[in-house]
């Protein structure tokens, strides 16, 4: 009997860091910088690297941008096998065990499950099918595969995968340790000791290894996820989440609440340049090479759709509603840090957060 793969496009998330372009209904994965958005750009990928091998595709969503996902895909072409919908987001852990038990149900307890964001870019594309690929097999001796990209600079931005100096041409790395996030000097300190790696957000595990790592590390949450997978309602490929089950479970992340206890983990060198395009500064530093004209217009572009008044230029006059997306547009103008780009957004969400406290 042969062993199901799945793959599983995580593109649910609010993506509130690309403020003003991103937005609830439109999420920064959904956003066409380029001919097409991250999201379809990770449906593409996942096509082209399992064009010839058998593979369930599992997309998860939530109920605000829904539309937007299923439109997006009709625009390719890409028909999933399943979408599952999310009432509210309730944070990585909580979706992901939910999919795991939906999969474990349908496919079977030995499924392979790739779980991939949406909103990450990869220069070489092939490293990604190849890593992959050793992930499967690790996973037949590891409870859980993480993949790593080999560090050249310090971000504070990243979960750091800790292995044991090994040779390259070992298959995979055994995970001493994964810290969600580490400070310079933790990480100066123990790149001498060890092989580090920051985290890519892909991960692989065999669905009966991976609810169980759940069951084991929280067995409290597991129990109200499994709660809320069971009033779950499956109308033709859509299975859609109970709101009230939903919403009592702890939103917690993965990489903070399950990831830094599993001990039996592997990690898998990815080998190709990445980036999470989950900041302005990220975005910035992903299209460096483009022309400062390319990315300018690209931004006009996304705003005039949206009915936003964009001004470019050092002196230009805008309006106080959309200054932020004006400054964004002036920044990429005069070249400025993206440093100081996302100081900028952060403030700014920070005072639309607090609006009326």
């Amino acid at each position: 009997m042969s062993i199901e793969r799945i793959i599983v496009i995580q593109a649910g998330g609010q993506g509130k860091r690309l403020w003003p372009i991103s937005t609830d209904t439109i999420p920064k994965q959904f956003i066409k910088f380029e001919e097409y958005s991250l999201f379809q750009q990770t449906c593409l990928r996942v096509r082209a690297l399992f064009k010839n091998t058998s593979c369930k595709v599992v997309i998860i969503g939530n109920i605000v941008s829904i539309a937007t996902l299923k439109e997006q895909c009709s625009e390719i072409n890409f028909i999933p096998d399943i979408f599952i919908i999310q009432p509210s987001n309730r944070e990585t852990a909580t979706i992901l065990l939910n999919t795991a038990f939906l999969i474990q149900e349908m496919w079977g307890k030995k499924s392979c499950i790739h779980f991939m964001p949406s909103d990450h870019v990869f220069s070489v594309e092939s490293a990604v099918y190849t890593a992959l690929k050793k992930g499967e097999n690790a996973a037949e001796h590891s409870d859980l595969v993480g993949y790593g990209i080999e560090i050249s600079t310090y971000s504070n931005q990243y979960g750091c995968y800790i292995t044991n100096k090994t040779s390259k041409d070992m298959v995979y790395y055994n995970a001493v340790e994964f810290r969600p996030n580490v400070s310079i000097d933790g990480l100066v300190e123990m790149q001498g000791q060890y092989s580090c790696f920051w985290d890519c957000g892909i991960l692989t595990a065999k669905a009966e290894k991976f609810i169980h790592l759940f069951q084991s590390v929280l067995p409290d949450f597991s129990k109200e996820c499994f709660k809320s997978y069971q009033a779950s309602k499956m109308i033709e490929n859509n299975i859609l989440l109970d709101e009230d089950y939903y919403a009592q479970i702890k939103p917690i992340s993965i990489a903070q609440s399950l990831m830094p206890y599993v001990d039996a983990m592997s990690v898998i060198d990815i080998e190709t340049k990445w980036a999470d395009v989950g900041s302005w500064k990220n975005f910035f530093q992903w299209y460096a090479d483009r022309p400062d004209d390319y990315i300018t217009n690209t931004i006009r572009y996304i705003a005039n759709n949206r009915n936003m008044t964009v001004s470019v230029g050092a002196d230009s006059a805008f309006s106080e509603s959309y200054n932020m997306m004006s400054l964004i547009t002036n920044f990429v103008t005069i070249s400025a840090a993206p440093d100081a780009i996302d100081e900028l957004i952060q403030k700014k969400m920070f005072e639309v957060n607090n609006e009326g406290d």
